[in-house]
C-alpha cells in the first residue's frame, strides 16, 4: 500500500501492546475493510463526502494566506470532521493521541481541548528545503510558488513540533535536519521505520514462488513504490529512460519490474511498447515479486524519511543498488549491505555486477538481512517506541 500505510500499521501494532487503540482516519474515499488486530474502534471520515459550501471554499482560500496557512493543511480540515473527532475524544477519553504527519495540524486544537498527551509522528521532515527543490529550468512562477510553500510548511511544522508533547522522526538524519530548520527541540525521538522480518522469510528461504507471470528465469530488476509520489515518479523515469536501456544492451532479454499503486502514464506507455517492462499496479502481496527479482534498484534523487522498500528487500534476501538519497536514514555501508551508486550509468553497472557475481550478491544479501533483523525488525523498533512511551508523563505506567 505504500510507506505511509506501513509506517502507520507499525505504530498501531506497537501501541496495541499498551492497551486498546482507536483509529480516527481522514482520507479521500471509503475507510478500511474488516477488523485489525489491536484496533477496537475505527472512525473514518471520507473527505469526498465532507463537502464544503462555496463560502467555506472561499474562506479556505483566504486562510492559505495566513502565516500558518498551507493549501493541503487547510484542504484536509473540515469543521464537520473536527466535530466528529471531538465526539470520539469525548466518548473514548484517550490518554495519548498520535498524529500521522504534519498535514493534520489544524486538528491539534480539537485534541488539546481534551487534555490529551499529543505526539507528532512526522514521517518526513517537510520543512527540509530539499523536498521543495525546483528544477533550475522551472519557470519563475513555479520557483516563487515553491519558495512560498516552503515558508508556509515550515511555519506549520514549527508550530506543530512546538505544541505537541513529543515528536517522532524516522531517522537521525531527519533529527539533524530538524535542528537545522527549527533549532534544538526537546522531546524528539527517533522511531525508525521497520518491517516484520518473519513475514519475508519465505522469500529468502525459497518457500515463496515468483508470481505466475514471472516464472521464466531471466535477469530481472525490481522497483517497488507508490507511483503517485513525486520522487518515485522521477526515479521511475530515470529507470525507464536511462538505466534500463543500459541493462538491455548487456542482457537483451532482461526485465524491469515496476510494482505498486497508481502507475503513471509514462510507465503504462513504456509497458505497451516493451513487454519486458512489467507494470503490475497494486498487488495483494509483494513477496512473489521480490522472489522474482535478483536485484532491487532505488534511483531516488529526492524525498524524506526512510525507504521501507529497502528494508523489505533486505528482509527478503533481495540485493539492493541505491543512491545515497534512496538509502538515507538506514545504517548501511557501501559494498557491505548494498551498493551505493549515484549516476544512472553507475546504478546500471551496479545491477550488472550483482547479476553476474552471485557469490557477492549473496554476501550483500546476508549482511543486509543481519542488519534489518537486528535494527529494523519490529522488536528493534519496538524498543525505541517503548523508550519514547516511557518518557511520556502518563498517569499510569505502561
Amino acid at each position: 500500500m505504500g510507506g505511509v500505510a506501513l509506517r502507520n500499521w507499525q505504530t498501531i501494532s506497537l501501541l496495541a501492546q499498551y492497551g486498546p487503540v482507536a483509529v480516527f482516519s481522514i482520507y479521500k474515499g471509503p475507510g478500511g475493510k474488516g477488523d485489525l488486530p489491536g484496533v477496537e474502534f475505527w472512525q473514518h471520515c471520507d473527505l469526498y463526502e465532507a463537502k464544503r459550501s462555496f463560502f467555506s471554499k472561499v474562506q479556505c482560500r483566504l486562510q492559505n494566506l495566513r502565516p500558518q496557512g498551507h493549501p493541503y493543511v487547510d484542504w484536509v480540515y473540515r469543521d464537520g470532521v473536527a466535530q466528529r473527532l471531538q465526539d470520539c475524544l469525548h466518548q473514548l477519553q484517550p490518554e495519548v493521541v498520535v498524529f500521522e504527519e504534519v498535514w493534520l495540524y489544524r486538528y491539534l486544537a480539537t485534541v488539546q481541548r481534551h487534555g490529551c498527551l499529543t505526539v507528532l509522528d512526522n514521517h518526513n521532515l517537510e520543512g527540509d528545503k530539499e523536498v521543495y527543490r525546483q528544477d533550475t529550468n522551472a519557470s519563475r512562477k513555479l520557483q516563487i510558488q515553491a519558495h512560498i510553500r516552503l515558508r508556509q510548511i515550515r511555519s506549520v511544522e514549527a508550530a506543530f513540533i512546538r505544541q505537541v508533547t513529543q515528536t517522532w522522526l524516522c531517522s537521525a538524519e531527519d533529527q539533524s535536519l530538524m535542528q537545522q530548520c527549527y533549532g534544538d527541540r526537546q522531546n524528539t525521538w527517533v522511531i525508525p521505520n521497520g518491517v516484520d522480518v518473519d513475514f519475508y522469510n519465505g522469500v529468502r528461504q525459497g518457500d515463496i514462488a515468483p508470481a505466475e507471470i514471472l516464472q521464466q528465469q531471466v535477469h530481472r530488476v525490481l522497483f517497488l513504490a507508490k507511483f503517485s509520489y513525486g520522487p518515485n515518479q522521477q526515479a521511475t523515469e530515470i529507470l525507464i529512460r536511462e538505466i534500463y536501456p543500459v541493462l538491455r544492451q548487456r542482457y537483451p532479454d532482461c526485465e524491469l519490474l515496476l510494482v505498486g499503486r497508481e502507475p503513471t502514464s509514462l510507465m503504462q506507455q513504456a509497458a505497451k511498447e516493451n513487454p519486458r517492462i512489467i507494470v503490475t499496479g497494486q498487488v495483494p502481496d509483494v513477496r512473489p515479486y521480490l522472489a522474482a527479482a535478483q536485484v532491487m534498484v532505488v534511483p531516488l534523487r529526492q524525498g524524506g524519511g526512510t525507504r521501507l522498500k529497502i528494508l523489505e528487500a533486505f528482509a527478503a534476501g533481495c540485493a539492493v543498488v541505491s543512491t545515497a538519497k534512496g538509502a538515507e536514514g538506514i545504517a548501511v555501508e557501501d559494498d557491505e549491505h548494498l551498493l551505493l551508486r549515484e549516476s544512472a550509468d553507475d546504478l546500471a553497472a551496479g545491477v550488472i555486477t550483482l547479476w553476474e557475481d552471485g557469490a557477492f550478491r549473496s554476501r550483500l544479501a546476508a549482511a543486509a538481512w543481519e542488519l534489518v533483523n537486528s535494527r529494523y525488525s519490529r522488536e528493534g523498533v519496538g524498543q525505541r517506541l517503548r523508550d519514547a512511551i516511557a518518557a511520556l508523563p502518563l498517569e499510569t505506567s505502561p
